[in-house]
């Protein structure tokens, strides 16, 4: 119920009055001392200090964990690959092909060849080139090797060279 008058406000005043005196000043709470306060946590720079340092300290130790965690996951990774790659290059070795050095006029294959066919760059006076024995097909050592981790086949014209 809404009072239409001030009479009205009055008497609805005296039927239900405030929960707090506002009339008289109110006392200042009592000082938080000891573990009862609820504010104890933070109730003394001294100890907000301490607890921040705290924090930081924690923090920055999860920072320097997480850092060598990541670290030497990476290393292991690296040094994973890097063995099955030595272990893919030494199987590409045993296969059959000749190593040649490469000279200009030089005929490799059938016809004389100027370029590998997996690079696409010319060969230059001084390459290693690896022939393939089926198919008498030359190309540079490192572009054939690393061919042959991932295939099976020349890659100009597809024979079979395992």
């Amino acid at each position: 119920m809404v009072p239409s008058s001030a009479s009205e406000m009055v008497q609805d005043l005296q039927a239900h009055p405030p929960l707090h005196n506002t009339t008289t000043a109110t006392s200042p709470p009592p000082p938080c001392t000891g573990r009862s306060c609820p504010w104890w946590p933070y109730s003394s720079s001294k100890d907000f200090t301490s607890n921040a340092a705290l924090i930081l300290a924690i923090l920055f130790s999860a920072l320097f964990i997480a850092l060598a965690l990541n670290a030497a996951i990476r290393y292991f990774i690296r040094r994973r690959e890097t063995t099955q790659e030595d272990n893919d290059v030494e199987a590409g070795e045993q296969e059959g092909g000749m190593k040649v050095v490469f000279s200009p006029g030089m005929k490799v294959g059938e016809k004389e060849t100027t370029e590998c066919a997996i690079c696409l760059s010319e060969f230059a006076q001084g390459d290693v080139i690896r022939v393939l024995d089926k198919c008498n097909h030359g190309f540079h050592y490192q572009c054939v090797q690393k061919w042959l981790v991932s295939h099976s086949s020349c890659p100009t014209c597809r024979a079979n060279c395992k």
